[in-house]
């Protein structure tokens, strides 16, 4: 392992095309377990936490969380998308007279909910020890 970390804000690479953004983000996995140096950890937070539950790049993440990569998980963005449908958190909706009507999928159909449950990777953490991993880090690599 070297010295420095990854911080991913984000279940995409890019913010132009998705799916070519999911694409990208299951190809860089792919390739850094395939990599000589490691991270230290991963980091994730907003987005970035959704890798961890039914994701393409769960089984890279596993692989490299077996190899000693410490995978954490934001407790507080966890929390959101626990409860939150997938039309909420993305903002999907319609405007009526004046007003933004958010559309909300229902549990089950295009939501989050029990994304804890369905973690297959990574631990549950808090700020104080993401902060932490970044301060101890020789390099913060933010994706």
């Amino acid at each position: 392992m070297t010295d420095f970390v990854y911080f991913i804000t984000s279940d995409k690479i890019g913010s132009q095309d998705p799916d070519l953004g999911a694409r990208l983000m299951y190809t860089f996995f792919l390739k850094l377990v395939q990599a000589v140096h490691l991270p230290a950890h991963i980091l994730l937070m907003e987005r970035g936490v959704l890798l961890l539950s039914e994701s393409l790049c769960l089984d890279p993440i596993k692989v490299l969380e077996g190899r000693g990569v410490e995978i954490l998980a934001c407790q507080t963005c966890l929390d959101l998308y626990e409860n939150a449908p997938s039309s909420l958190s993305t903002g999907e909706g319609y405007r009526e007279g004046g007003i933004f009507i958010l559309r909300c999928a229902r549990p089950g159909h295009g939501s989050y909910y029990g994304i804890k449950e369905r973690m297959g990777a990574g631990k549950v953490s808090d700020m104080p020890d993401i902060i932490e991993a970044m301060q101890t880090a020789g390099k913060v690599i933010h994706l």
